[in-house]
């Protein structure tokens, strides 16, 4: 044990055998006066060693450890406390149980006095003792209410709150989770800068609470995950070029953010120990994971990638599936509807079904094109072929229609002829 502290230790182990023996009221009363005044005298007497040992050492890395030394055995005496108070018979005492609170408070005082005066060599990743933590779990209740009670004509961001309360819940809910120092100081920081907002449309306060949340790096993991899926429940209805739009827009907004909040609200450092924080790239609920805008933008670089690579494919594809030559015909649109439509009926061509149909003639006006169109218009073939069809049923035919017929009738003869030729030549041969 640090011989600092040994006269407190030894007055610790000396009180409980004495408070449970039987004696009379008065003297036990000046027995306790007299142990809080010793309690009280000698915590002064180390604190003011402290300015003895820091005035005398040049050295940061041994007055590190030894402060910290100094609040480890501090925390330690005062947890001490709380076992001696922890037994039945004590607490079967409420005078005892008065005594024992009033008597960790002299370790309590150590402890905020080396935070107060030797901040840089304080740890913060200490658990908070637990006689001080009754009153640190009594602060943060008030202000996760006072928290609630800000947004209650929002019950929308309830949801959010939740996520937001939820790494100091624990602690809230049950006596025996204990806090550190760290989570408490960023807590303190987060609730009232939160607690400056406004609080009159839901949509704007939501963003406010981000931006915030942002800007003080609430890192937290479930926090993340919320960010992220309330990210692409707003871009769910997009379309790719939309979301990838919006998602250079959020990687954009969140620098902004990360470098000022952009809010007409004071984040002003309240209290000496978040600024320390704040230097020390500690002040986020969980210090060794990425910060919460490096964490965003890496989510949101992987979502746009993906978006890129899915559209990169779908170019791609529409490339290969798309043909890389026409054949050139001297047919009129006319003609090629009547080929067509001759092809099929001959069961040169062979659809089973409309669908079927349909793609046939998509086929045709992909692959050829007439002097009069490069790009031929599959709905105007379509119209030319079942013009053809249902040509008994037509009252009148445009002169265009029986000409090119007629033409076809010829070009077929000409192939007929070519075929006999051909046939003529193998006999030959």
């Amino acid at each position: 044990m640090n011989y600092e502290f040994d006269t407190l230790e030894a007055l610790i182990a000396s009180t409980q055998p004495l408070l449970l023996t039987t004696m009379p009221e008065a003297e036990l009363a000046a027995r306790q006066k007299e142990w809080l005044e010793t309690a009280n005298q000698e915590s002064l007497r180390i604190c003011s060693q402290f300015h003895q040992v820091y005035y005398q050492s040049t050295h940061a890395d041994l007055l590190t450890r030894y402060f910290q030394h100094q609040q480890k055995t501090a925390s330690y005496l005062s947890n001490k406390i709380r076992s001696l108070a922890a037994d039945p018979a004590i607490q079967d005492r409420p005078d005892l149980s008065t005594f024992y609170q009033q008597f960790s408070e002299s370790f309590e005082r150590i402890i905020d006095y080396l935070l107060r005066h030797f901040e840089d060599y304080f740890n913060f990743e200490s658990d908070i003792p637990y006689s001080y933590s009754l009153s640190i779990r009594s602060q943060l209740t008030d202000w996760v209410e006072n928290l609630y009670e800000h947004f209650s004509r929002l019950p929308e961001l309830n949801s959010l709150l939740d996520v937001i309360v939820l790494p100091i819940r624990p602690f809230l809910d049950n006596t025996h989770v204990t806090i550190n120092y760290r989570l408490y100081f960023y807590y303190q920081h987060l609730i009232q800068v939160l607690l400056q907002l406004k609080a009159n449309d839901e949509k704007q306060a939501n963003n406010d609470i981000h931006v915030v949340c942002t800007h003080l790096n609430f890192n937290y993991s479930q926090y993340i995950t919320f960010s992220i899926e309330r990210l692409k429940f707003k871009m769910k209805n997009e379309s790719m070029e939309e979301q990838l739009a919006k998602l250079r827009w959020y990687i954009k907004s969140i620098t902004q953010v990360e470098k000022t909040h952009g809010l007409h609200i004071s984040t002003a450092i309240t209290s000496s120990a978040v600024a320390r924080l704040q230097a020390l790239g500690k002040l986020a609920p969980e210090p060794d994971s990425p910060s919460t805008p490096d964490q965003m933008r890496a989510w949101i670089k992987l979502e746009a990638e993906y978006f890129e690579y899915v559209h990169t494919m779908e170019q791609n594809t529409a490339g290969a599936n798309k043909i890389p030559f026409k054949i050139a015909t001297g047919l009129t649109v006319w003609k090629l509807a009547i080929f067509t439509e001759a092809f099929i009926k001959n069961k040169i061509f062979v659809p089973n079904s409309q669908t079927s149909y349909n793609q046939t003639l998509k086929g045709v006006a992909a692959i050829v094109y007439t002097p009069g169109a490069e790009e031929l218009s599959f709905d105007s073939l379509r119209t030319k072929a079942s013009t053809l069809r249902n040509i008994k049923n037509q009252k009148s035919v445009p002169l265009k229609v029986t000409q090119s017929l007629e033409e076809c009738a010829d070009h077929f003869l000409a192939c007929y002829n070519s075929c006999r030729q051909w046939l003529k030549d193998i006999k030959v041969t």
